[in-house]
């Protein structure tokens, strides 16, 4: 399963952007305040509008989303799922139905389509929705639904088993599964020292919130323990000597208070302490970049989705390591695909150009491109007789 076409109209500040023949690994260039986070929240708020059982919030979102004249959004995601391509679009269409601004009431309408590539390149038409009604294949009406409900996940549930059911189901896992990192510690790891059950099985609980979930690395962790033991076991190598050589051990104990077991984690360094006795730290001890690297990784083995869309995933890492990491994640290539953006020289020298997108803003509009087919040849050729990828992305920055 893989994206292959993004389209975004009036999204912030992405009035017309396309992302096209996106490899298992993309990674969006470009500097500070260009609009390449804008782009990956884009596709995860396409994804998740489509795929939520919750009414979309049309009113605050107008003003969060979408530029302050609410022109209609427009947002395309092609995929494919198991050899067939899927073109999902959603529009929102805003209107006034006052005649000044006190009076004025804001209304959405919300337009929603799912089509299927046949073996001949011809697209079929799945589902279509306008307003409240959605048409099946050959234009019968399926279904009335809530003004702002999704159709997706309304007809899964409330259809009966057949094939438009067996076509909507794949496409809401595949949606359901597009999730974006800001990689950021919203939560104070200090907290995490120590795990009581009832807060971890209280976090288990919760965990199943898609919207806002608790991307606790020790959380996951724990879990992954006591319940995907083969997932645990494969992370702990990877950042071990053999792999990345961050950690020597992740070593997990529990003990009885007060008739509640508690949980600790420890982290063992691993690089630069052979031969000596390693202490065992909690995670908020460990270094920034080990932190960065755990998250990227506990995000990527525990969350099992279909497309990972990472922010600066380089921050706080050191060149060597993140060579590492990119040949390591690139390597998974029959798990989620990766889409990350970032500005940074180390990230791009372990970069194929075919996997760079340059994204700049012009006129506070932001701009995404590929490398054209000379300019891909001549990076190739650049990077084998002259220098790295970065000093010849610069180059057409200064072109």
């Amino acid at each position: 399963m893989s994206l292959k076409k993004v389209t975004l109209k009036n999204f912030r500040t992405c009035h017309a952007v396309e992302l096209t023949d996106l490899e298992h690994l993309t990674v969006l260039m470009g500097r500070n305040g260009v609009g390449k986070t804008t782009i990956l929240q884009g596709i995860e708020w396409m994804a998740r509008t489509a795929s939520s059982s919750n009414t979309v919030q049309t009113a605050p979102l107008s003003n969060e989303l979408f530029p302050i004249s609410r022109q209609n959004f427009f947002g395309q995601l092609v995929f494919s799922l198991n050899g067939i391509s899927y073109g999902y679009t959603l529009e929102l269409l805003f209107s006034n139905n006052g005649t000044g601004l006190i009076n004025s009431v804001m209304q959405t309408e919300l337009k929603e389509q799912l089509e299927r590539q046949v073996d001949t390149g011809i697209w079929l038409q799945l589902l279509a929705r306008a307003g409240e009604t959605v048409f099946g294949a050959n234009g019968d009406r399926l279904a009335e639904i809530g003004q702002t409900m999704p159709m997706l996940p309304a007809l899964a549930a409330i259809m009966p088993s057949g094939e438009t059911k067996e076509n909507i189901l794949p496409v809401l896992a595949y949606l359901r599964g597009v999730k974006y990192y800001s990689l950021d510690e919203i939560t104070a790891p200090s907290s995490y020292k120590f795990v009581s059950d009832s807060d971890y099985k209280k976090w288990i609980e919760q965990s199943v919130d898609l919207i806002n979930p608790d991307n606790s690395v020790v959380m996951r962790l724990l879990h992954m323990y006591n319940d995907r033991r083969n997932d645990f076991d494969e992370l702990k190598a990877l950042l071990g000597i053999q792999g990345l050589g961050i950690l020597s051990s992740i070593e997990i104990t529990s003990i009885v208070i007060n008739y509640e077991p508690y949980y600790f984690v420890d982290f063992q360094p691993g690089n630069g302490w052979e031969g000596v006795l390693s202490p065992s730290l909690p995670f908020d001890k460990l270094s920034a970049g080990t932190r960065r690297i755990l998250r990227i990784l506990v995000s990527f083995f525990y969350d099992r989705n279909s497309l990972y869309l990472f922010e600066q995933p380089e921050d706080a890492i050191h060149p060597g390591l993140l060579r590492k990491l990119i040949g390591l994640l690139r390597s998974y290539d029959d798990r989620g695909q990766l889409i990350m953006a970032s500005h940074s020289s180390d990230l791009f020298d372990v970069l194929k150009p075919e996997e760079v997108r340059l994204v700049t803003m012009q006129g506070g509009e932001t701009k995404v491109r590929g490398l054209t087919e000379s300019e891909l040849a001549s990076a190739k050729r650049f990077i084998n007789e002259e220098g790295s990828l970065s000093d010849y992305l610069d180059l057409l920055e200064t072109d």
